[in-house]
């Protein structure tokens, strides 16, 4: 062995306070050291001593080195003794992630710093790298001047314990999810009406913000949940019976509202068949019987109104019975009064004929009187006033005898007619003045020839512009005036 300092004795006596109970004492003997040197005495070292446990046991000298590994230890990790013997524990069997903290918390422990942990859960790396996880007990070896030398340690293998423990784990760590994340209720509650378990989407139902909330607040499911409590009850009954029901029942939420929910739920009973708990998923339903309820009152309606409408339609069947018959009676009155009208109309016709004759009569009349009245102007009125201006007369009589005359022409012209027309509705003075803003007379022309201030002559203007629609835009109300002739 590699360090002197770690005897036989020691490893055996070390080894027995690892594992207390695999030996015992032999009859008779009255204390532990006997027997430890019995054992010692019977083998020729402690290799074929320690060689009998079916555990792995190896001491770790205080440079880190095996100082010593037995048989199993040696088959646990893949090795022969060997290729361990006086290697670096941590070096050799320890995984590298792992390794730094563990060196380190040993030289602790060598250096008397801090004691080692009695009892732990490491995991070792075999010659193929494969990771194993051992349950250690270890204890400090000390020499005979009680100097810490080294740390004897013993493993047994718990890796398939350890394995299906994190399988387990995953498992309860996915049924938690789906559990925590379920869109639909979970729960389990007693028998006397106390929640077990609820999730997320069960306490939101009811309006909790957490399912601790919800449970510490519910003692009485049926009292506090239900809006008739005895309904529980009658479920529980029938679940008991039928090992498994479904229900939609009314129930009042953390605020006081009302809704609805589909409960589904079975029994989990003891081995002595007795109910423990129940089970089940909750669904929110109040948006559905909300919707089944309106849809029941409008059909309810509706039959309302298609009955309403048979009425209707039966009394409107009578009414138009009685208008039919009404009707027959009209249009014999009618086939009478077209008798009539038709009379009646040859005459209009003949009357018709009469007034049209009358009319062409007054036309021609009318027109007649116009042609007469233009010349009765042109062969009596102008020729005396060219014999007036030629007369000895003043500037302002010249400019009246003008009027005149362009009055009398204007009378036979077109403008002057369009100008009283009923649609522009000039008055007399604003005639005359329009007349004599065709003729490209200025505003002072027009105030002396009309005797009339330069005021009144704007006033004028500016109701003719206003009368023709151009006032306020850009226009020349001469030229206008002139396509009026």
């Amino acid at each position: 062995m590699k360090n002197e300092n770690i005897n036989k004795e020691q490893l055996i006596h070390e080894s027995i306070e690892l594992q207390p109970g695999i030996f015992e004492e032999k009859p008779g003997k009255s204390s532990r050291v006997p027997f430890e040197k019995e054992l010692s005495e019977q083998f020729e070292g402690p290799e074929a001593y320690l060689d009998l446990f079916e555990f792995l046991i190896v001491a770790i000298g205080a440079d880190q080195s095996i100082s010593f590994i037995n048989r199993k230890g040696c088959e646990i990790l893949g090795y022969e003794k060997e290729d361990l013997q006086g290697k670096n524990w941590f070096d050799q069997c320890i995984a590298t992630k792992d390794r730094k903290a563990l060196k380190t918390e040993f030289e602790g422990v060598i250096a008397g710093k801090i004691e080692p942990l009695k009892f732990c859960e490491l995991p070792v790396r075999k010659r193929n790298d494969e990771e194993l996880f051992l349950c250690w007990h270890n204890a400090i070896m000390k020499d005979r001047k009680r100097n810490i030398v080294g740390i004897l340690c013993s493993g047994e293998d718990m890796t398939g314990s350890v394995r299906v423990q994190e399988k387990l784990f995953a498992a309860e760590e996915r049924y938690r999810e789906i559990f925590e994340n379920a869109i639909e209720g979970i729960y389990r509650s007693t028998p006397q009406g106390k929640f077990i378990e609820i999730n997320s989407a069960f306490a939101r139902i009811f309006g909790y913000g957490s399912p601790e909330e919800m449970r510490c607040s519910i003692t009485d499911i049926g009292r506090q949940l239900y809006l008739e409590p005895d309904k529980r009850q009658e479920w529980m009954e029938f679940v008991d019976r039928q090992d498994y029901g479904r229900f939609e029942v009314r129930i009042r939420d953390k605020k006081g509202d009302i809704g609805w929910i589909c409960l589904s739920a079975r029994p989990v009973r003891d081995i002595e068949g007795k109910t423990i708990y129940y089970e089940g998923f909750a669904e929110d339903i109040t948006l559905r019987k909300k919707a089944e309820e309106e849809l029941m009152q409008y059909r309810c309606h509706l039959e309302e109104m298609v009955e309403e409408r048979t009425l209707q339609l039966e009394k409107r069947n009578q009414q138009l019975i009685s208008e039919i018959a009404e009707r027959e009676k009209v249009e014999k009155a009618l086939l009478e009064s077209e008798r009539e009208l038709r009379s009646k109309a040859q005459n209009l016709m003949e009357v018709n004929t009469t007034m049209d004759v009358l009319l062409r009569t007054m036309e021609k009349d009318q027109e007649e009187l116009k042609e007469s009245f233009l010349a009765n102007i042109t062969e009596q009125v102008l020729p005396y006033l060219d014999k007036l201006k030629k007369t000895p007369l003043n500037n302002v009589q010249q400019g009246f005898i003008r009027m005149v005359e362009s009055s009398l022409n204007e009378i036979a012209s077109p403008f002057v007619r369009r100008l009283t027309s009923s649609y522009l509705n000039l008055t007399k003075k604003e005639i005359q003045v329009a007349a004599l803003i065709k003729e490209g007379r200025t505003t002072k022309e027009i105030a002396d020839l009309m005797d009339s201030s330069l005021r009144v002559i704007e006033f004028h203007r500016e109701n003719i512009r206003k009368k023709l629609g151009i006032k306020n835009k850009k226009g020349n109300l001469q030229i206008l005036l002139r396509s009026f002739s």
